[in-house]
């Protein structure tokens, strides 16, 4: 369990009652299910992308889903902001143990959150 303030969304250790800054009440909560990533333990690729923003993407997404991931790039693309030929190329690595799982989760379609939804009330039916 840990301590969380869901008004400066911040994690604390399970101890602390009250949030150091704002004063709010501390929720007791499940501790993330994901642990940091291992430099004893090997990688493996498991995606490319093009480009810095959609490597983020790829990897925020394995991470929402407890599995560690680290983006290796070369320099030179990142410095001129170059994404073709090969440069630009971003390698998104996993702990070998969860890969299997890595390339399943990234082979399922997103699911994106409800709040995401947008819907149009001029695109309901009335009845």
């Amino acid at each position: 369990m840990i301590s969380y303030c869901a008004e400066c969304d911040q994690e604390y250790p399970p101890e602390t009652v009250e949030c150091p800054v704002c004063g709010r009440p501390l929720e007791q909560i499940e501790a993330p299910h994901w642990q940091p990533y291992d430099p004893q333990k090997p990688l493996v690729e498991v995606a490319t992308a093009q480009g810095e923003l959609p490597a983020i993407l790829i990897k925020g997404r394995l991470e929402d889903q407890g599995i560690p991931a680290v983006i290796q790039h070369e320099s030179v693309g990142a410095v001129y902001g170059l994404i073709v030929d090969g440069l630009g190329k971003q390698r998104i690595f996993v702990p070998e143990e969860l890969s299997e799982t890595a390339r399943a989760i990234l082979a399922a379609p997103p699911n994106p959150r409800p709040e995401d939804a947008l819907v149009d009330p001029a695109d309901q039916d009335p009845s």
